[in-house]
């Protein structure tokens, strides 16, 4: 239920940044969808509950984040909009600054935080992503989205925070490009990452494909670098990459399951091309 639920959120998702004109009525109609999504994933949670602790952790590190991140990413971009003087470019940069600098306040202010998320520890998930702590721990209350102690963790806002706040960053940081580029500005420009149906074995399984024929060692960067760069043009959440890589390595069909699903894909549709006559 709730990975269809995902599934059929992200679909959604991508439908309302192609077809909706405009940033801000793109966002209006993103934010109304994550609500929607987070009321159907609670009462899911609060209806059965979960198998074991490991589950809870797996929900709210990996799966509650999907919609909860879209929330607060765009109501981010919407107040930053609404806010945006609209003539003097000037202004338009200082405020854009303003923003930058807070927001790496926010990832000072956090940094232990998000050196645990960098490096993909998971020694302290049960404390982070587990209820049984809340009542040890303080919540910040926030006028965008509110604590629910039924449906939150200690740390489950704040890593949905630190995803949309960095791609707000990145928004941010595109707009102030623009703005001293003076390119008119195009708003279905901005990045909309590609659905990826496969799941998340299949793309630690292509990444370290492409890099064993060495593209990251060509780019002078890691295996996770170049993970990273194709996060940023397919939606995928990382979790726990190398052990993946591990599982992957020892599987009773082999190693190279997607790969070789794909080459098959490609051998037929080459085969139905050859049937084809040109003629025709």
């Amino acid at each position: 239920m709730k990975q269809k639920l995902l599934t059929e959120f992200k679909e959604e998702l991508l439908n309302i940044q192609n077809s909706s004109p405009g940033i801000k009525l793109r966002s209006m109609r993103s934010i109304e969808l994550s609500r929607r999504v987070l009321r159907l994933l609670r009462k899911e949670v609060i209806t059965y509950g979960f198998k074991s602790t490991q589950h809870e952790i797996d929900f709210f590190k990996y799966t509650k984040i999907v919609p909860q991140k879209e929330l607060i990413y765009f109501l981010k971009v919407f107040s930053f909009e609404l806010e945006l003087p609209k003539c003097d470019k000037e202004s338009q940069r200082q405020l854009i600054k303003f923003k930058l600098h807070r927001f790496n306040r926010f990832f000072l202010r956090n940094i232990d935080f998000g050196q645990y998320l960098e490096l993909e520890s998971t020694h302290f998930d049960e404390h982070y992503f587990t209820r049984k702590h809340n009542s040890n721990t303080h919540f910040e209350i926030s006028k965008l989205y509110n604590e629910d102690l039924d449906f939150n963790t200690p740390k489950s806002t704040l890593l949905a925070e630190f995803r949309a706040c960095s791609a707000f960053v990145a928004y941010l940081q595109k707009r102030l490009f623009c703005i001293d580029n003076p390119i008119p500005l195009n708003d279905h420009t901005e990045n909309t990452k590609l659905i990826w149906p496969f799941g998340f074995s299949a793309f630690v399984e292509l990444i370290s494909l492409l890099s064993a024929s060495g593209l990251h060692t060509k780019n002078n960067i890691t295996i996770i670098d170049l993970a990273r760069k194709f996060q940023e043009i397919i939606d995928i959440e990382m979790k726990g990459f190398y052990n993946t890589r591990n599982e992957n390595a020892t599987r009773s069909k082999g190693p190279t399951q997607f790969t070789d699903a794909m080459l098959i894909a490609y051998l037929n549709e080459l085969n139905k091309k050859d049937c084809v006559d040109p003629n025709d």
